[in-house]
């Protein structure tokens, strides 16, 4: 999914019919993927493991993302996108939902755009610490544990409360994804001054700059979207990281024991 994700924002023009393909489908490939690993992830549950922990919170989001972006609790289709332009204040058009996903508007993003964001961040950086050093797994979990939280409490559940309607994936994140993170965070080991730092980064303000700010920074015609898909590139596999291995202890990672 990465990798095809990335040539379709590399190379938008060599592969375009993928990228169309990629917009409309890839919620639904992240749904089945997710329901097939939770049961497999909670069949054989190592909470004391940095990547069992960082398994679990990709197979959730995945969930997640089928009624956020795929189909919401109404039966509405790619709802998501108006949802995202009441909390920027801009005007976005849903011009078509099939056979293609097709988004307008001045918002600064599409649906190649929604594409990158979601399948970079489970796939790539909620995965990632599987392949990181030991002692960098435990701070890129925790960062990706706040992603998940404030990314729920953010644009679900006080959304829906300041609107006072139901959004795309409010069930979800009040359901799973809220008290799943708050569990993952509650697993790990961290000092406090790690802690506060990973919430400056992935929770507030650091999500709301690093979802949203090349969005705005295309509506302001700053970047072109080629250009929002290098930064969302940097953002999830060079930033992100490199962050965690700053934060991280020379220590192993650990858990907690129960």
């Amino acid at each position: 999914m990465v990798f095809l994700t990335a040539a379709c924002g590399f190379f938008p023009e060599t592969f375009s019919d993928l990228a169309s393909w990629m917009s409309t489908n890839w919620m639904h490939i992240h749904f089945v993927l997710g329901w097939i690993s939770v049961p497999l992830l909670l069949a054989d549950a190592r909470p004391r493991l940095c990547d069992w922990l960082a398994m679990l919170l990709a197979s959730l989001y995945c969930s997640h993302q089928f009624e956020e972006h795929g189909y919401d609790i109404f039966g509405r289709r790619y709802e998501f996108v108006r949802h995202l332009g009441k909390i920027l204040g801009c005007d976005v058009i849903l011009e078509s939902t099939s056979p293609r996903v097709e988004v307008a508007g001045d918002c600064g993003y599409d649906e190649s755009t929604i594409l990158y964001i979601n399948v970079y961040a489970v796939m790539g950086l909620f995965l990632m610490p599987l392949f990181l050093p030991e002692n960098q797994k435990r701070m890129l979990v925790l960062m990706n544990a706040i992603l998940v939280f404030v990314n729920a409490a953010l644009f679900h559940i006080i959304a829906g409360i300041v609107h006072w309607e139901y959004n795309p994936g409010l069930c979800q994140s009040l359901l799973l994804n809220a008290p799943a993170s708050l569990w993952v965070i509650s697993r790990l080991t961290f000092s406090r001054k790690q802690f506060l730092l990973a919430f400056l980064v992935n929770g507030l303000p650091g999500q709301v700059v690093l979802a949203l700010g090349p969005m705005v920074a295309q509506q302001e015609g700053v970047v072109t979207n080629f250009g929002q898909h290098a930064l969302q590139f940097f953002v999830f596999f060079v930033l992100q990281p490199a962050i965690a291995a700053m934060l991280s202890s020379p220590r192993p990672s650990r858990l907690k024991q129960n």
